[in-house]
């Protein structure tokens, strides 16, 4: 069924290559029919993959013509089948991105704190065990981990610099070969863990139990950790107290996104570093399309390759219009939207979209549907009457719950603050 596999190839850039040829392509295609697909997986390890990796993203998996097609999945008979291994995988370190240095990053307001404390870090090792780094998607804590490790290796330190969702392989890896041994080698003999985005650790128990036992002895040691995710670790869900409380020992250290102030600073390093020339008419384009950091420096990068690919004006607007085509379309996909709003607000609070729009009025749902209302108003300048039918209510419904929140934030009442704060619409 060609279908499939197109729509397993589309999740290579996301899940990684190797992961789609390991674990869901050696899936057996028993039977299929214009609505229905039915796999055949080779193990339970197997089945748990597709379902946390795979499963969430068949909604994008359509027929011709659009129409859903739902996916079967069992496991053969085990006698008749045998044993699957995973390819060999290198329990190594991840490569570093070559640019992202401290001389390359641009330092913003909500970013100076992590980036002079990371910067110092090579004379003041071990001070703070472990360092935790968070803040939102662009805020630029992949570059800075990054940076820190290629500070550390001129100093001849043993860097181990992985991605959680990385470790995470190695883990399943090791596990599944036999290869526990060769594993913990590789992440305790060294000198600093460099990891990135632990909140991918949530709900993989094996995952979370191997990381506390290489924390608490890379920590016995005396061996630095640093840490990033995209909160505190407070307020990551799902991740064993145990383990949260030892992210917690060392310093947290913020990273928030640029003001739209700084934008064109951080616009400006990065033309000049790729040597891309400017204009003005370029940097409000540039401006008003990506709003974070990592979103400014793809779409430069994207236009570099592509002027140096064809030799033409970079600065000119058309040639940009159809060098960013395709990011510009995915960014219009991704653009907040009503459904976008349910979904960031029901998944705070533990809820479902259904919840905020269902007839409950208890207190548990009637003020998230509160603050999701707020943003349908506010962040998307939608008419009362609008929200009030999203929400099957009518519009003085409406209108009273945007004012609550408003006089809320007037007033400055914390709890309204925080979870505004918390909740991440972009």
């Amino acid at each position: 069924m060609q279908a499939w596999y197109t729509f397993l190839n589309s999740l290579k850039d996301e899940l990684g290559a190797d992961n789609i040829d390991q674990w869901a392509k050696p899936l057996k295609i028993t039977k299929f029919d214009a609505r229905n697909l039915y796999l055949e997986a080779q193990d339970s390890f197997q089945i748990s993959w597709f379902n946390e990796h795979i499963r969430p993203r068949l909604k994008n998996f359509v027929s011709a013509n659009q129409k859903p097609i739902k996916v079967h999945l069992d496991q053969g008979a085990s006698s008749t089948k045998k044993p699957y291994y995973p390819k060999p995988i290198s329990i190594v370190s991840d490569e570093l991105h070559p640019h992202f240095t401290f001389q390359d990053f641009t330092e913003t307001e909500g970013t100076a704190l992590a980036f002079k404390f990371l910067s110092d870090l090579t004379s003041s090792l071990g001070s703070f065990n472990p360092l935790f780094l968070f803040g939102g998607k662009g805020t630029g804590k992949t570059h800075l981990l990054t940076a820190i490790a290629h500070s550390l290796k001129t100093l001849n330190k043993q860097i181990f610099f992985v991605n959680a969702e990385t470790f995470t392989e190695h883990v399943v890896f090791a596990i599944r070969m036999g290869k526990m041994e060769e594993f913990r080698k590789a992440y305790r003999l060294i000198d600093v863990l460099i990891m990135d985005d632990v909140h991918i650790f949530a709900r993989k128990a094996a995952t979370q139990e191997e990381f506390f036992h290489t924390f608490n002895t890379l920590h016995t040691l005396g061996k630095q950790i640093i840490l990033s995710a995209e909160k505190p670790p407070s307020e990551i869900a799902e991740i064993e107290p145990r383990l949260l409380s030892r992210f917690e020992w060392g310093l947290s250290l913020p990273l928030t996104l640029p003001t739209i102030t700084e934008l064109p600073k951080i616009f400006h390093a990065k033309a000049k570093a790729l040597h891309l020339p400017t204009n003005p008419e370029m940097e409000k384009f540039f401006i008003e399309h990506f709003k974070t950091p990592a979103d400014l420096s793809s779409a430069l990068e994207t236009l570099a390759l592509k002027g140096n690919l064809g030799g033409l004006h970079t600065h000119t607007l058309p040639f940009i219009h159809e060098s960013l085509k395709d990011i510009l379309a995915k960014n219009k996909e991704e653009q907040l939207s009503p459904t976008k709003i349910l979904k960031k607000v029901s998944d705070h609070f533990g809820l479902k979209p259904t919840d905020l729009t269902g007839k409950a009025q208890t207190k548990e749902v009637s003020f998230p549907r509160q603050i999701a209302m707020y943003y349908c108003r506010t962040r998307l300048k939608m008419p009362l009457m609008k929200i009030g039918e999203l929400f099957s209510r009518d519009h003085s419904t409406v209108i009273t719950a945007v004012r609550q929140i408003e006089n809320a934030l007037e007033k400055k009442e914390g709890e309204v603050l925080n979870i505004l704060s918390q909740i991440e619409l972009e």
